[in-house]
């Protein structure tokens, strides 16, 4: 969307100083048409280089040179991808890897602001072509992202309640659909958000008062903590999101859709080329590279990677590192048996052949368990490819639901069994898919599904110049279980964008009430507990686009079913609009949502609740500070009466670097939180006032002790004074609004206040052989 504008990466830049380049003649005026409109740009009267700073602006591009490092950096904002050129040699690197190298590395002179044409189209994502009068720029139309975001994981199009959003500086991401669809567990207390990831099984926190995160309660990094933020709908930063979850999070260039896809352990195995394929047969066993870690916090880790013949592959070992056995002096020792107990362990292989597979620990990243909603597995998996695709199977244990978490420690139990096949067409257009599992749970019995799934892009629907895409994903099956049989489970989704970047989409999911498993409830003025099937049925419609040059206009209804006409059944319906718009020149970017609902349940004594907001979001950004705030104002009537505004506003600065003679670095920054908000309800009104501030440190040694010897710290503190009231009814408007059940959430408060660090010294002492060590210390903690 116009008005999206995603967050400035910031990273230490450690490179050798630039020599100063040879001046070059004065300036003529050069006829630059930028996105169809006549940019003030400059050529150089010495040869082919651009004033490159008026383009850059006239695209929205986020850009600075360094002229110590000699590193041009530039943000695009439509696919969130940093591009840098890296001087006097021309390397080209994008999000942080190399790309390739430019021949005319000698002559960009970004210091004195310019750049050959190609080197501009190259960092901007356009596409040059020369003139008599000048230079023409236009955006690569793959790179041209449309509003209404979608929702995609692991290749699979899902229709969450709350859908996707930019906001101001931030791509905003529904944590709970994603956590759902990989078998994760979320839990809210206060302003910290964890994660149990069952992929792995390690904890992660993300606090959105701080922006930490902390994997086993070791801090890891940082991802800035804005106003922009929902918590009440855990719509959270994407990088946030992507931490918590072990995923990959993209907007699509030239598309719609948010793509999150669970990172692939087997990604890590690297093939060799074909023509190595004889020679390769006769290679005798050899292991190309080992690694292990053994901690006080975060993870216990062994790898090992080798290759026999036409095969290659990754031996795994993961365990919390809880520091038992190092002697730690808390009671957390007690709680542990076994402090070297593995929670992953897995040998993934590939074939120069094509196949591929995974014996122990995996997870179902490929839709192969789809159908009966299993995402780790211990067991097998084989790959192979076909003439007509591929064909993945998958056999093993399930996680028992009875699994949890020892002393901090997340160990998985595994007591049921799943198999799936799938077959994945060569054209990327069809899917089919059969998965059987079976669960020793009470009630649960025996589910078997049968699945296909349908892609297909159409250039013209109805209306030339249309791109149709079409997405359905149907399920039949039968559950032997109590209250089970046969039953169905389907998703349908159009969108058609035009031309003009405007798009309609629309989607309807129904699953019956066998696939949703029975539900069990005590009824008001009904004796005992009522239990049965119950049926889900959504309806989605949005449409949006862009209004001039820099705003943007969309729209939503929806309508939600639980349950058929009885003691169960629950309804709700929904609007709303959004509008965004930008001012370029001074970097201010402003967001205005209205949206209402209403919804009945019969458990309530059928009660309606009418619920209205209205949110402004602010985000204004210098070259170093970013100020973003919310403001909220949430009105109800019915079975839940209750005015609530608030108003939250968040400051931060871009870290201070410095950079040593020995390549050492050190930075700091600071960031600070004010929040206000108000409940009235029938004979209560409550006042809350939060406040926090946050302060994040990085060291790094370079060279400083030498070749072989490193030292890394990061650290920071913060005071946070939190207070929260009616969160509970807040979160019930919040789920109502977007057409959603209950979130559940906790009233404690986790502590915020205090000093975290995390040391690390590494020792090189051969070439295959590092030695690291260090200590950490959790925020909130003695």
């Amino acid at each position: 969307m116009t008005s999206s504008r995603h967050t400035i990466l910031r990273g230490l830049l450690l490179a050798a100083a630039v020599a100063a380049m040879v001046c070059l003649p004065a300036a003529a005026n050069a006829g630059v048409v930028v996105e169809g409109r006549s940019v003030a740009s400059d050529i150089h009267a010495a040869g082919d280089l651009l004033a490159y700073k008026p383009i850059f602006d006239e695209l929205k591009l986020q850009y600075s040179f360094n002229a110590e490092t000699g590193t041009l950096r530039v943000q695009r904002p439509y696919d969130n991808a940093v591009l840098e050129l890296l001087l006097p040699g021309g390397m080209i690197r994008a999000n942080g890897r190399d790309i390739g190298t430019i021949a005319t590395g000698a002559r960009e002179n970004p210091a004195e602001g310019w750049l050959t044409p190609n080197t501009i189209s190259i960092l901007s994502g356009t596409i040059s072509r020369q003139t008599p009068e000048g230079w023409i720029f236009d955006l690569d139309e793959r790179l041209r992202p449309d509003a209404n975001l979608q929702l995609w994981i692991n290749g699979k199009r899902v229709s969450p309640p709350q859908p996707p959003r930019a906001s101001g500086s931030l791509l905003l991401v529904p944590l709970r659909p994603i956590a759902d669809a990989l078998g994760s567990r979320v839990t809210v207390e206060g302003n910290q958000v964890s994660v149990i990831r069952i992929q792995d099984g390690v904890t992660v926190t993300w606090n959105a008062g701080t922006g930490l995160i902390a994997a086993n309660r070791k801090p890891v990094g940082i991802v800035n903590a804005s106003a922009l933020v929902d918590l009440s709908a855990l719509m959270l930063p994407r990088d946030a999101v992507a931490a918590l979850t072990c995923t990959n999070i993209q907007l699509v260039p030239g598309t719609n859709r948010v793509e999150a896809t669970l990172d692939d352990r087997l990604a890590d195995s690297s093939m060799p080329t074909g023509a190595a394929l004889d020679r390769a047969r006769a290679t005798p066993f050899q292991v190309e590279r080992s690694t292990f870690q053994i901690a006080t916090a975060g993870t216990n880790y062994l790898t090992a990677r080798a290759h026999m013949g036409l095969y290659n592959g990754t031996l795994r070992l993961e365990a919390p590192a809880t520091g038992a056995w190092l002697g730690r002096l808390d009671n957390a020792n007690q709680h542990v048996a076994n402090p070297l107990r593995p929670n992953w362990i897995s040998l993934d292989w590939q074939s120069m052949q094509g196949s591929s597979g995974i014996l122990g620990d995996g997870v179902a990243g490929r839709r192969e368990l789809d159908g009966v909603s299993v995402s780790r597995w211990r067991g097998a998996a084989y790959q192979t490819p076909l003439e007509s695709g591929a064909l993945r199977l998958v056999a093993g244990q399930t996680v028992s639901a009875t699994a949890n978490s020892t002393g901090g420690a997340y160990y998985p139990a595994f007591d049921g069994s799943a198999f799936g096949a799938r077959w994945y067409g060569k054209d990327g257009i069809d899917e089919l898919a059969l998965a059987h599992r079976s669960d020793s749970l009470p009630g649960e019995g025996n589910q078997t599904v049968l699945t296909w799934t349908r892609q297909l892009r159409s250039p013209s629907l109805l209306i030339d110049g249309v791109q149709s895409y079409l997405y359905t994903d149907l399920n039949v099956g039968h559950m032997d279980r109590q209250l089970g049989g046969w039953g169905t489970r389907g998703m349908a989704s159009l969108t058609n964008t035009f031309s003009n970047a405007w798009n309609v989409s629309s989607s309807a999911q129904y699953a019956s009430g066998v696939f949703n498993g029975p539900l069990s409830r005590n009824i008001d003025g009904v004796a005992g507990t009522v239990k049965r099937p119950v049926d889900t049925l959504g309806l989605d419609a949005s449409v949006g686009g862009p209004v001039g040059t820099s705003s943007s206009i969309s729209g939503r209804i929806f309508g939600r079913r639980n349950g058929v006409a009885d003691a169960l059944e629950s309804r709700s319906h929904g609007s709303g609009l959004g509008f965004g718009t930008q001012w370029a020149e001074a970097r201010v970017s402003a967001t205005l949502d209205y949206s209402t609902a209403s919804g009945t349940a019969a458990t309530a004594g059928n009660q309606r609740t009418d619920v209205d907001r209205i949110s402004l979001t602010l985000d204004k950004r210098w070259d170093a500070v970013t100020l973003s705030g919310r403001l909220e104002d949430t009105r109800s009537r019915g079975a839940i009466d209750l005015r609530q505004r608030s108003a939250i506003t968040t400051i931060s600065h871009a870290p201070w670097y410095w950079l040593g003679s020995h390549q050492q670095s050190f930075s700091i920054g600071p960031l600070a939180t004010l929040a206000w908000s108000r409940a009235i309800s029938t004979g209560s009104e409550t006042t809350n006032i939060n406040s926090n501030a946050a302060v994040n440190m990085s060291y790094q040694s370079g060279s400083l002790f030498g070749e072989k010897a490193r030292v890394s710290l990061n650290a920071g503190w913060s005071g946070i004074r939190n207070s929260t009231s009616a969160e509970r009814t807040a979160t019930q408007l919040s789920d109502l609004l977007n057409g959603t059940l209950t979130l559940p959430r906790t009233d404690q408060t986790v502590s915020s206040t205090g000093w975290y660090f995390n040391l690390r010294t590494q020792h090189i002492l051969s070439r295959s052989l590092m030695l690291e060590w260090g200590a950490n210390k959790a925020q909130g903690t003695p």
